[in-house]
């Protein structure tokens, strides 16, 4: 049997080649899958991913619903906050504003992020309450990183979100990858009640939410199904 050449026709139907030439190119953005990427779209805050990019979340604000979608700007130097005057990223586009940051806390590329929706009060008393406005961030979870100034006391740690909050899973010194079986110590972060956080805001935790792929898994069966016809040609 020949080897294929560049010069040697493959004998595939039209469409079976538009279809596989497709799937190659596809971009990620569409199916979230991790494509060579360290990590999700993210803000960095101290190394970790803090908040999910290219994700509306909602303000609450002297009684009335606004909402923010954060993204980087074409040169990935700087965010762009884009303001809607309603819930859930609806209604009249009230305000566009860019704030710069290091390039460094700066993920652009990659699929969006899984995340927990942590509801975070302004009020710096830690007090929480039906008329004091607060922010529903979009926090990364299922992101493995590594602290370096946390080397000598673990190796690696992940964000997890369920039904009962957001959990820590950290791994031991020698295991930077979060291989699953290995988890040394495990706490929850934030759960539906709530915590005083650092800068004395109540912070709670509101839900899960999946990304692109997991709330559209018709897209997920269609490519595997690409993926079998190609393999089968």
């Amino acid at each position: 049997q020949k080897a294929l050449t560049p010069t040697m026709p493959l004998k595939l139907p039209v469409f079976v080649v538009l279809i596989c030439s497709w799937f190659v190119w596809l971009p990620e953005t569409l199916y979230g899958f991790d494509m060579g990427f360290d990590h999700c779209r993210s803000i960095f805050a101290n190394g970790r991913p803090w908040v999910a990019l290219d994700t509306c979340f909602n303000r609450h604000e002297r009684g009335q619903y606004r909402s923010v979608n954060a993204s980087c700007t074409d040169d990935q130097s700087a965010i762009r906050l884009t303001i809607y005057d309603g819930a859930n990223c609806q209604g009249d586009v009230i305000n566009t504003t860019i704030q710069s940051y290091d390039p460094s806390q700066l993920q652009c590329g990659g699929p969006l992020c899984e995340h927990a929706i942590i509801r975070n009060y302004d009020s710096k008393k830690c007090e929480r309450s039906d008329d004091i406005d607060y922010t529903d961030f979009p926090f990364p979870v299922s992101q493995c990183f590594v602290l370096p100034t946390m080397a000598k006391y673990f190796g690696s740690v992940k964000f997890q979100c369920n039904d009962s909050g957001v959990y820590t899973e950290i791994y031991p010194i020698n295991v930077h990858d979060c291989t699953e079986n290995y988890v040394a110590h495990e706490y929850l972060a934030w759960d539906d009640y709530g915590t005083c956080n650092d800068d004395y805001q109540w912070s709670q935790f509101i839900k899960c939410r999946s990304s692109a792929t997991t709330n559209k898994p018709h897209i997920v069966y269609a490519l595997l199904l690409v993926y079998y016809i190609c393999l089968s040609y």
